[in-house]
């Protein structure tokens, strides 16, 4: 790749017509480099064809498979970059995983990043769904062993991925109609989930010593500046919540603009994957910052509070009945809706405009009511199984 004028590329076309290229299953990802370069500012123009997502029968191409009882079928990139779209992207798959099982019993092995390996593969060790891990590039040799591939390159350059909630774009590209799934399997699962023994006795610990009080994580901090809460506020957050008397608040990360408040530090407990979810799974109430933390609190039906200011929450959160997003920019062009802000002046300045005009209070009613509604619904099933 140092010597970019002998870099020959061979047409996809020339790959994927070849006989014994594996079955290719969901949607089809022609176009791939083309997208890459438009979206990167390398060509100006681009086909709609290429952009546009040609539905798929995910049904009917599995009768592509033949006689073949135990195919080995790849996942070629994962299911995104991130712990949060990952985790969205397995309840995706396991739809199709189902749908897959009636007819064969297939091999599941995904093939993506050293980056996506080392950051992710901890995360597919808790589902029961993929079997093997590798990490890109393969040879077109070893591509060719495989009896069937999905492809999810470059997902985000596909302009639905904004249009739709992600856990439906992702069922589209897996070959499946979101709208025959139903809702309550479009929510998050860790299916084997224990919690660490340890995290269990503290959070026992912290409940005794602070009897009638309910333990409230927040997560403030992100990979990106304009994601995050303001040091600021969240100062602010922890004296409204310690204000109230009903709350114990603590964090899975230190943050040095917190020292000497009222917070219980767990970072050591959850610097694993891990111990992060069994952080979560055990405690009353989240308040954070648009990151994976209110996906794994999907898992675990925990009352969350989660503030946007790049995304739109109904995209990620519309069927996470637990989970609230606030979306800080209330104007169109007010915030970075779908966009990538570059880290200047103007732009910190707005996003402080943003903070500025937010109601935390608000916010910090609706976690609450979530939570009362939280008890109420857990008060109704003990009763109910109870009678039963």
């Amino acid at each position: 790749m140092s010597r970019k004028d002998d870099l020959q590329l061979i047409p996809e076309a020339a790959i994927k017509s070849r006989d014994d290229f594996p079955v290719q299953l969901g949607v089809q990802n022609d176009g791939e480099w083309e997208r890459s370069q438009y979206y990167s500012g390398l060509t100006k123009t681009i086909s709609e064809d290429v952009l546009e997502i040609k539905k798929v029968d995910l049904n009917k191409q599995i009768s592509n498979l033949k006689n073949k009882t135990n195919p080995r079928i790849a996942v070629l990139n994962g299911f995104g970059s991130g712990i949060g779209d990952t985790l969205v992207g397995i309840t995706a798959f396991s739809s199709a995983y189902k749908l897959l099982r009636k007819s064969v019993r297939p091999g599941i092995e995904i093939i993506y990043s050293p980056e996506q390996h080392t950051k992710l593969t901890s995360i597919f060790q808790h589902t029961t769904l993929i079997d093997q891990f590798h990490i890109a590039p393969v040879t077109l040799k070893k591509l060719l062993e495989y009896d069937a591939i999905f492809d999810t390159g470059g997902m985000a350059h596909r302009p639905d991925f904004y249009n739709m909630p992600v856990v439906d774009f992702l069922l589209t590209l897996f070959g499946l109609n979101p709208d025959l799934v139903q809702n309550k399997n479009k929510r998050n699962s860790l299916m084997q989930f224990r919690s660490d023994d340890n995290l269990k006795i503290r959070i026992r610990e912290i409940r005794a010593d602070n009897p009638g009080k309910k333990i409230i994580l927040l997560h403030p901090k992100t990979s990106s500046i304009f994601k995050d809460i303001p040091d600021k506020y969240v100062i602010k957050i922890l004296r409204k919540l310690q204000a109230s008397g009903k709350y114990i608040i603590v964090m899975d990360e230190t943050i040095p603009s917190t020292a000497g408040l009222p917070v219980i530090d767990l970072s050591r407990q959850a610097k694993s994957f891990a111990g992060l979810y069994s952080v979560i799974s055990q405690v009353d109430g989240i308040l954070t910052a648009d990151t994976c933390i209110y996906h794994i609190a999907d898992c675990f039906s925990i009352p969350t509070i989660a503030w946007f200011t790049m995304y739109d929450p109904d995209v990620w959160a519309r069927y996470y009945p637990t989970v609230t997003g606030i979306l800080l920019s209330k104007e169109k062009g007010s915030g970075f809706l779908n966009q990538k802000p570059k880290n200047t002046e103007t732009n910190l300045g707005k996003l402080a405009k943003l903070w500025g005009e937010t109601d935390i209070d608000q916010s910090l009613r609706l976690l609450e009511n979530l939570m009362l509604n939280k008890s109420a619904c857990d008060a109704s099933a003990r009763n109910h199984s109870t009678v039963s």
